[in-house]
């Protein structure tokens, strides 16, 4: 009990206490089972209300010389310090418990919605099933939005711009007309176990030419924070449509998402906004079963539906080299494919099929799609008196016997 809420009987207890053991405080304790400090507490305060009947005790002969009342009080105060202090440190002791458990909390939390992004693929693309006929693997394309970029229809004589709020529409426009084709435009009675989402690179424009600074209309963190938004919202609508959606992006995905001027080969990927986008979305739906990611380190990333081996790669580090005259960027792609393709069979892994991006080329073989992109015909391509092709993203279906059975190009302008 605390010495300020003593009553009076109490005090004159310990008083009788006090006198029958000569002050001896350990005795008192031992004699009233109480603690030394709650025995120490009652003498101060039954000092300060009945100074009378606490009169001091002088020492043994041949001991200490006996304490005065001044000094009793200075060692009584010096006792409750010390018991406030240590009430003081073990408070602090428990706001510093209570502030790792609150850390530690918040890192459960970090691994659990961690848990949604992965190496490998989703079981759910590739693993063998019920033969069921019309079950088709669906897969959208997507890559090079390039947004921050504007482009001007006076200039490409194309009949359409570019601008942050044109690919907002055109990504809305994507999202729609997927879910259209899948469900009112496919096979009779098709069914989907998922949709598997690409994210091939390139999705903000990054400034990385000279000429773009003065022309791009959001910075590279504005940039990223729409088309964070645009994916976020879309792939929520792909869940609900398709029911699940696989995400996929390679490490380092395009060469226009870097925050350095010149590109980098080591931990590249710590450099990409796409990444800083790939990451958002895990933690955006880091609580949502129907969505799963996959990614990696490097510039690819592999990944299967059902028995084929398919390797998505932004374009860039393919080791192609440029076009070739008139042929365009067609030879170019097939060479690149083919690099990959060894390289990979090298490490050990078997590739069935490519798909990049980067060229702003709309083209597929039975081994391979390289894919359009958001902006369509642009200056740069004006430049270099290339073909021109409209705004254009991919969208697939897949067969579990018959591989890839169908291809509809999504053009995102009338």
């Amino acid at each position: 009990m605390a010495y300020h809420s003593l009553t009076d009987a109490q005090l004159r207890d310990t008083s009788k206490l006090y006198h029958a053991h000569k002050g001896n405080q350990q005795k008192m304790a031992d004699a009233a089972g109480l603690t030394r400090s709650a025995i120490q507490n009652r003498l101060i305060e039954g000092r300060k209300r009945f100074p009378k009947l606490f009169t001091e005790y002088p020492s043994a002969r041949g001991g200490a010389p006996a304490v005065t009342a001044q000094e009793r009080t200075i060692n009584d105060e010096a006792s409750r310090y010390r018991l406030e202090q240590s009430e003081r440190e073990a408070r602090a002791k428990l706001k510093d418990a209570l502030r790792e458990m609150a850390l530690l909390q918040d890192r459960l939390k970090d691994l659990e919605w961690a848990n949604n992004v992965s190496f490998k693929p989703a079981e759910w693309t590739f693993m063998e099933r019920v033969d069921r006929p019309r079950e088709h693997m669906p897969e959208l394309f997507t890559s090079d939005f390039q947004v921050g970029e504007v482009c001007r229809a006076s200039e490409t004589e194309a009949g359409y711009d570019y601008s942050p709020e044109i690919f907002s529409q055109r990504y809305r426009r994507m999202i729609d007309t997927t879910d259209y084709l899948a469900h009112y435009h496919g096979g009779s009675g098709w069914q989907y176990p998922g949709i598997i989402y690409l994210r091939g690179g390139d999705t903000i424009d990054g400034n990385i030419h000279p000429e773009d600074g003065g022309n791009n209309t959001l910075t590279n963190v504005e940039a990223t924070e729409l088309v964070f938004e645009e994916e976020a919202a879309g792939i929520e609508k792909l869940a609900k449509s398709f029911g699940r959606v696989e995400v996929k992006t390679p490490g380092s995905a395009g060469n226009h998402d870097r925050d350095v001027k010149k590109p980098v080969t080591k931990k590249a990927f710590a450099h990409s906004f796409d990444r800083l986008i790939h990451k958002m979305l895990v933690n955006h739906f880091r609580r949502d079963k129907r969505v799963t990611f996959q990614t990696s380190e490097s510039f690819d990333v592999r990944y299967r539906i059902y028995d084929q081996n398919v390797c998505l790669t932004h374009g860039d580090r393919m080791g192609a080299g440029g076009g070739t005259g008139f042929i365009g960027p067609a030879a170019t792609i097939l060479k690149g494919w083919q690099k990959v393709v060894q390289e990979q069979a090298a490490l050990g892994f078997v590739i069935h099929q490519m798909r990049n991006g980067h060229f702003h080329y709309p083209f597929q073989t039975t081994f391979g799609i390289s894919n359009g992109c958001m902006p369509g015909y642009s200056e740069f391509a004006k430049h270099f008196r290339m073909r021109p092709t409209p705004p254009q993203q991919t969208l697939t279906f897949h067969h579990r016997k018959r591989g890839l059975v169908d291809i509809k190009p999504l053009t995102l302008v009338d």
